[in-house]
């Protein structure tokens, strides 16, 4: 048994209104506090010109941006996407935690009317958007103080399947 020395974190917590309490629970053990850090950061999620389908942007993680939002367009050393301008603001549509749709104002983007016809023929390279706001973002979690009697240990279940692998 032991005591808790770090927590890595996977993928950052974004658009906290403040910080989280953080708890830990199973282990074995007790007493250990962990408090996360909150940076207010601008988001960017990258896309590839070949992930344009109907007018929507594909990702191929999460975007992490919220319907309606505001964000800029970076062709990233890349040829434009016809009719997006570099540099230029667009307003976000979610489809998806991994599409969205893009629109010229706010108003429209509310509306879901005049979304921008897109198509990401004839285009190459990696693209991108950030947004225009910062938003408090979780970037690492700190071990004030790590408990004690806490174990990690491996855990095999063996395999109940059928031998059609199909039913327990």
């Amino acid at each position: 048994t032991g005591s808790l020395k770090e927590v890595k974190l996977l993928s950052p917590g974004i658009g906290y209104q403040s910080k989280p309490k953080i708890t830990l629970t199973g282990g074995n053990g007790s007493g250990a506090v962990l408090e996360s850090n909150l940076v207010k950061t601008r988001i960017t999620s990258n896309f590839k010109a070949t992930s344009i389908n109907s007018n929507s942007i594909i990702f191929s993680q999460n975007h992490n941006f919220d319907n309606f939002e505001e964000v800029f367009y970076n062709k990233n050393s890349n040829t434009s996407i016809s009719p997006l301008i570099d540099s230029s603001s667009y307003f976000v549509g979610v489809t998806s935690t991994t599409q969205i749709k893009l629109y010229n104002t706010k108003i429209d983007a509310i509306s879901g009317i005049n979304t921008i016809s897109i198509s990401g023929i004839g285009y190459s390279g990696v693209h991108s958007f950030k947004t225009a706001n910062s938003k408090n973002t979780i970037t690492k979690i700190y071990v004030k103080n790590g408990g004690s009697g806490y174990s990690n240990r491996f855990v095999a279940v063996p395999s109940l399947l059928s031998a059609d692998n199909q039913t327990v």
